[in-house]
């Protein structure tokens, strides 16, 4: 769709349609309102991006104050009942209504390109930033957006330059000056990067501009793991990470047969409670790893849920083959 001025006119999409774009409604693991609020979700990740731009091309000022870099609102269909829509009946669709910021004036102006007072430009986001995780660590599909979003650098990401895009001021002033968000963002944030390395991104930290000793865990050899030193939050902020979208790996596959998850390969549900205890992980510290539930985790160890899509990153997180 083509609009004229996309910072004054709304497009109207559908859940369904996104997904069955993207392949979502081939898995018959996922109920249908599961696979809706997952896109859902992926969505209003977009309205929690801000965007700053300083940018003079051809003698055009294209800089934009801080302001959303997309503004949405989710509407959900739900089945009529006599006395309204009951919320707490799944949806059978949902509408997203998407408006751009006022950064599109700049950018995807097509009368301003032809006095020579804006520029026309687009670019669309890759199927491995539209599949990424986006459970309660959504900070992989952020990135994800972000980085897609840039021209492609060679010289990497500072990580304190990636937040202040990603995280709303509300959120940096709480991360900032809280020990405890510090710590739970360091875990996110190593998280994140797995889930991208894990769609087949370029994950690169330059000894020099990374420190061994805030890498993560996941991209050290088997048996390394450093202790997070005194003031590493400062240091993690200065440290930089190239980041580069890639080639999207095949998922590892799976399939079900009654109520005990059958893997692709020869590791076991016990396996891997095995695997985790052995590294010191409660449940609850390898949900937040993955990016997943306690709950998820459980059954995965009872072997009533296959790891499906996260099997690889699960292995590297536990030092499995």
């Amino acid at each position: 769709m083509r609009l004229k001025r996309p910072w004054e006119e709304d497009i109207k999409l559908k859940c369904s349609d996104i997904a069955r774009e993207i392949g979502l409604f081939d898995r018959h693991d996922i109920q249908r309102s599961e696979i809706l609020e997952f896109v859902a979700t992926h969505v209003m990740a977009l309205n929690k991006v801000d965007v700053m731009v300083k940018w003079q091309q051809g003698g055009i000022n294209c800089n934009v104050d801080v302001g959303r870099m997309w503004d949405i609102v989710l509407s959900a269909q739900r089945p009529s009942a006599p006395f309204g829509h009951d919320t707490s009946v799944p949806p059978t669709d949902i509408t997203v209504r998407v408006r751009t910021g006022l950064w599109a004036e700049k950018f995807l102006n097509e009368a301003g390109k032809e006095n020579n007072s804006a520029l026309h430009q687009f670019r669309g986001y890759p199927r491995s930033v539209l599949t990424l995780p986006s459970s309660k660590n959504d900070l992989a599909l952020r990135i994800g957006m972000y980085v897609t979003g840039l021209p492609e650098r060679s010289d990497g990401f500072r990580i304190k330059t990636v937040i202040e895009a990603v995280f709303s001021k509300k959120e940096r002033e709480k991360l900032y000056r809280n020990r405890q968000k510090q710590h739970k963002f360091k875990t996110n944030w190593d998280a994140a990067l797995l889930d991208l390395h894990d769609k087949g991104w370029k994950i690169v930290f330059p000894e020099k501009d990374y420190p061994r000793d805030l890498q993560p865990v996941w991209s050290l050899p088997e048996g390394e793991l450093p202790r997070l030193p005194s003031g590493y939050f400062s240091r993690l902020l200065g440290a930089i990470v190239i980041i580069k979208p890639g080639v999207e790996k095949n998922p590892d596959k799976t399939k079900q047969t009654g109520r005990k998850a059958v893997f692709a390969t020869a590791i076991t549900a016990g396996q891997l409670r095995e695997a985790r205890i052995n590294k010191g992980l409660s449940q609850s510290e390898l949900a937040i790893l993955l990016g997943v539930s306690k709950t998820w985790v459980s059954l995965v160890e009872k072997g009533e849920r296959a790891p499906s899509d996260h099997l690889t990153k699960l292995k590297k997180l536990l030092g499995m083959p």
